[in-house]
């Protein structure tokens, strides 16, 4: 029997599937994923600069998985299912952001951009972790510099809460919040 170095499919949609993270895999994608100017940008300095740090962070997300049911997941194209091209999922939400359940974070890769791949994923993400978790209602922060992403939130049913400033950024953050009865997911049928 071959052993295989990918990590299971846990969820798909239309075009992407959806993956745990693996040390000594997906390190070089992190780094050049949270390094690139547009990440660094409007999700700020992730301390992802080499392969023992990148492998922390992607342990500390498979533990966030394994504990809590929800992380950040590897997403990759249907057509490409071991070449990333971006981040899906979850984080637990810090102190003074919201009281949602789960925060929403997303990134992609320069090829992954201006495809709706980050609206899909986000779709996507949210109906696996609330049927996985009965999870129903969800926040997401955004750099209040970052209109797509505050479009996007909002195209599929969020809605703007306030806006904060976090000690360890310099730019405010936006919080929006989603009542999973009002996630839109028609969205994806309009080109």
């Amino acid at each position: 029997m071959e052993l295989s170095l990918e990590s299971p499919i846990l969820y798909e949609s239309e075009r992407l599937i959806y993956k745990e993270m693996q040390v000594g895999v997906d390190e070089p994608f992190l780094i050049e994923l949270f390094n690139d100017p547009l990440c660094l940008r409007f999700i700020g300095f992730r301390t992802l600069t080499c392969t023992e740090n990148a492998a922390k962070y992607i342990e500390s997300l498979n533990k966030s998985f394994r504990d809590n049911g929800f992380s950040m997941l590897k997403v990759c194209r249907k057509e490409a299912p071991d070449v990333p091209i971006g981040t899906s999922g979850f984080v637990a939400r810090r102190p003074n952001e919201h009281d949602a359940d789960v925060n929403l974070g997303y990134a992609f890769m320069e090829s992954g951009r201006g495809q709706g791949y980050a609206l899909e994923s986000s779709i996507a993400s949210i109906q696996y972790i609330a049927k996985k978790l009965d999870t129903k209602r969800f926040g997401a922060n955004v750099n209040n510099d970052n209109q797509r992403s505050s479009s996007l939130l909002t195209k599929i049913g969020f809605q703007y809460s306030r806006t904060i400033k976090m000690d360890n950024c310099e730019t405010p953050l936006d919080i929006f919040i989603l009542e999973i009865q009002n996630l839109k997911t028609d969205v994806l049928l309009r080109k």
